[in-house]
């Protein structure tokens, strides 16, 4: 075969006959022309036609090999390269990853009756749409307090709480998007977190280490991480086009490795149309969602009303941790808040991270009435969505019926503890329980019974189990605790972990002009993780953004609105 020929056959044969009368036949296909499956039905087709001169012959199923729905969607992920398409330009030589995906998609029966034409064209626009997107940086700079803050900073060192110590210890992002009616200027949103950093002195702080050598926040205003990018696209089309696909290019990523990385970082993204992402990430180990929910709402007030007297929190974290004398735990916190010798963490596998596959599932105010009227019992929004999901979950991934699930769910701590922590303290106040269930009684149980096994279980994380692990924080102060913190591909079945933003009011996220058109959910690396969040749609509702098994996803995409 020639391959400098271009009118080379793309498929060739040679027959060889020895002495004996033996004959060996010998092929060369093109592999752009078929796969080895293709070729296998072609030789015994040939046989065929040879045996039966002149017989009828199976006509092979060239196109719509899958046989797929006429109504339902196909598309390809496409790999682009972006050298040339960014700006400015990277050299074609750069040697590093600089690649993004484009989804070209299609219902079947309008790929398989287009032309070809039509189809390219297809997956020319959303290729030039993937490209659209490309994300610019234009400015980086370090953002500090505007004022010396009044609530504790100037050089002062804090030790961590036994709370913190619990969280892990990395950055957790969080990204909303703003249409341009809405959209603030950049200067407003900067002039707004440089107003509010000053009564909240950790997220402009650093990690340091005290005395004794043990990690503490250094309380010195140095600032936050603040980046300025842009994108040469409208906002709503990338939106609409798989944002999935660019979200990481979003929000900051810190460098775990540099000591003086800023424990609070922000990402502003100004689309062509005029419209706004901000994408944050902050170190688990300076706040919780409780404690950020309301630190942006205050930068949002520090926006729309520069000048104004923003609110105080609550940042004093000694006051919350009030011993007994002598401490005393009561519970085994070495093994269930961190990774001791019989940490629950130790039975998990892992997955090759193509196989973890992110979902956003919308469930309307009416799915979630629906839901609690089925239950029957007054119950949350939250308890009746975790029921489901944990259901619906529990019978796509056909499990055993008689092996054992748990959920391990988020609880704030701060009305439970006594005596009671105010709700705005800045810092971590979460503990977790853990409802646990037989696979088999989970799936027969009325919703009913499931939400009664959750409310059970999060009411153990009472004010004596809050203060024995106060206490066991005293007695292991010197120790080297880590927390249960799931590394990435890790998989939790038969199980799940919750957290819940359920309590994070979105339209008070108004920096002036109207709430966020969108909060777009980071990659989930760990498979069985669930999160809900208020739905930033005009209707309502909420959204759970899950991560699963991939070979999980169409089990559970065709039962998770179904209440049976």
């Amino acid at each position: 075969m020639l391959q400098e020929n271009a009118d080379e056959a793309v498929f060739q044969v040679q027959l060889t006959r020895y002495a004996c009368g033996g004959l060996v036949i010998g092929t060369a296909c093109n592999h752009q022309v078929s796969d080895g499956q293709s070729m296998s039905f072609f030789y015994v087709a040939w046989a065929a036609a040879v045996r039966s001169a002149g017989a009828t012959l199976p006509t092979p199923f060239i196109t719509a090999a899958r046989d797929l729905s006429p109504e339902e969607y196909t598309q390809v992920r496409v790999a682009v390269n972006c050298r040339g398409r960014a700006s400015p330009a990277v050299p074609m030589d750069y040697f590093g990853n600089m690649v993004l995906w484009a989804f070209p998609r299609m219902r079947v029966r309008d790929l398989l009756s287009s032309s070809y034409a039509a189809v390219v064209g297809v997956i020319r626009d959303a290729v030039a749409r993937a490209m659209a997107v490309a994300v610019e940086i234009t400015r980086s700079e370090v953002l500090r307090p505007s004022e010396t803050s009044a609530a504790g900073g100037g050089g002062k060192r804090s030790p961590l709480t036994v709370f913190d110590r619990a969280a892990m210890d990395w950055y957790i992002p969080a990204v909303f998007a703003w249409d341009g009616a809405a959209a603030p200027s950049n200067d407003e949103v900067k002039g707004g977190l440089a107003a509010v950093l000053a009564k909240y002195p950790h997220l402009a702080g650093r990690f340091d280490v005290d005395e004794r050598g043990r990690r503490c926040f250094n309380l010195n205003d140095a600032g936050v991480r603040v980046l300025e990018a842009t994108v040469a696209a409208d906002l709503a089309d990338a939106l609409a086009h798989d944002v999935a696909a660019h979200v990481n290019e979003l929000y900051p990523k810190a460098d775990m490795e540099n000591a003086d990385e800023a424990v609070f970082q922000v990402q502003l993204t100004r689309y062509a149309c005029g419209g706004l992402v901000i994408g944050t990430a902050c170190n688990h180990q300076v706040s919780d969602g409780q404690s950020m929910s309301f630190f942006y709402v205050a930068w949002a007030a520090a926006v729309r009303s520069a000048g104004a007297t923003l609110p105080t929190p609550f940042v004093d974290r000694a006051a919350i941790a009030v011993l007994r004398s002598p401490p005393a735990p009561a519970f085994d916190h070495r093994n269930i808040e961190f990774k001791g010798e019989r940490s629950w963490t130790h039975s998990y596998g892992s997955l090759p991270m193509e196989r973890i596959r992110n979902l956003a599932v919308h469930f309307p105010d009416e799915f979630v009435a629906g839901l609690k009227s089925h239950v029957g019992a007054r119950c949350s929004t939250f308890q009746c969505l975790l029921a489901h999901a944990w259901k619906k979950i529990t019978a796509a991934r056909d499990l055993s019926p008689e092996e054992y699930t748990q959920v391990r769910v988020a609880v704030n701590c701060r009305g439970r503890a006594s005596p009671a922590v105010p709700m705005d303290y800045f810092g971590n106040m979460v503990l977790w329980a853990f409802p646990r269930m037989r696979v088999r009684d989970l799936l027969s149980s009325s919703y009913a019974a499931v939400v009664g096994v959750i409310r059970d279980a999060v009411a153990r994380v009472d004010e004596q189990y809050i203060q024995s692990f106060v206490d066991f924080g005293e007695v292991a102060a010197g120790d080297e605790l880590t927390p249960t913190a799931a590394p990435p591909g890790t998989v939790f079945c038969p199980d799940l972990e919750v957290d819940s933003w359920l309590g994070f009011r979105f339209h008070d996220l108004d920096f002036g002009r109207g709430p966020p058109c969108a909060f777009l959910p980071p990659d989930m690396p760990v498979e069985g993780l669930l999160i809900f969040v208020p739905s930033c749609a005009a209707k309502g509702g909420v959204e759970m953004f899950m991560a699963l098994d991939d070979v999980h996803v169409e089990a559970f995409r065709q039962i998770c609105y179904s209440m049976d």
